[in-house]
């Protein structure tokens, strides 16, 4: 994929109602158009106005954690940084933003929708973040697929490897938390996890209330951690 094939994909992510749900602030995410041909003319007319060579990508200007928003530089997975742009996500940092260079749409993917630091201290974020990203990946490369692959032969065949990745992700997690040893602590894993089942729908269909399956999901989330601190 090259470089504007994986934004066009980050972008049509960024559109989808249920993403805007889950991560608010997202419809914010905007492309700064400073890579456009242009000849000596209208590069100086774009000079006039305030274009300027280097800046990222890239920005949702969203406040999280100890960040002002978020910068991004797209690469394709190959793709070589300038010196220019090196300056500028420097300098961004710099004011307080979190600028960073993404190769390949995941890459901006994790990014976009990563926890600040000091929500990254859960249990829950630390071993179960890989499989939602996986996921997420997977579902954009669904999107991309169902609507470039015409254009792009290669679509099914990276739909297919990332299947494989997220099958893998989750045949590692059910194993680990077969290893508890725990029958309830396992089927609430699962479940909350796996299924992706609300703690309501959980307490249902184990018949304990949701005050109960909290306080022992909180309970199997540290055994998880106590047996499997090297799972990321």
């Amino acid at each position: 994929m090259t470089e504007y094939q994986h934004q066009r994909t980050v972008m049509e992510w960024s559109c989808y109602a249920s993403n805007r749900i889950r991560y608010p602030g997202l419809d914010l995410l905007y492309h700064i158009p400073n890579e456009i041909k242009c000849n000596a003319a209208q590069g100086k007319q774009r000079k006039d106005i305030g274009v300027k060579s280097g800046v990222p990508d890239l920005c949702l200007p969203v406040a999280r954690g100890q960040y002002h928003g978020l910068y991004i530089e797209m690469k394709a997975e190959r793709g070589r940084v300038s010196e220019n742009q090196k300056k500028w996500l420097k300098r961004l940092m710099e004011q307080g933003y979190l600028a960073k260079v993404c190769y390949g749409f995941d890459g901006a993917l994790r990014s976009i929708t990563m926890k600040d630091k000091q929500a990254e201290t859960s249990q829950e974020n630390v071993f179960f973040s890989r499989l939602e990203k996986e996921k997420i990946k997977l579902a954009a490369l669904e999107d991309y697929k169902q609507k470039h692959e015409e254009e792009d032969p290669e679509a099914e065949q990276m739909c297919q490897k990332q299947r494989k990745v997220v099958e893998v992700c989750r045949t590692e997690i059910k194993t680990a938390i077969h290893q508890l040893r725990d029958p309830i602590a396992e089927a609430i894993l699962i479940r909350k996890y796996l299924n992706m089942e609300q703690v309501q729908d959980i307490a249902n269909h184990m018949h304990y209330s949701e005050r109960t399956i909290s306080y022992k999901l909180q309970e199997a989330l540290q055994k998880f951690a106590d047996n499997c601190s090297d799972l990321q």
